[in-house]
């Protein structure tokens, strides 16, 4: 039980992260078209990697 918390808690930290990203990289001069396509690469590469069971396309903010 305790398991399957830790894991979704860490879902929704990642996906909160996505408008962070977004805007650091546009911070450092990146355009938004691509900040948004790096940001949304890397949360793809991170759901992958964890094997989150969530739906993601429900959860990814609208920047």
């Amino acid at each position: 039980m305790m398991e399957r918390l830790m894991s979704a808690s860490l879902e929704v930290v990642v996906v909160f992260c996505v408008p962070l990203l977004v805007f650091l990289l546009m911070s450092a001069g990146v355009t938004t078209n691509l900040a948004v396509g790096k940001a949304l690469v890397a949360l793809l590469a991170v759901y992958w990697y964890f094997d989150f069971s969530t739906v993601m396309a429900l959860m990814i903010p609208i920047t």
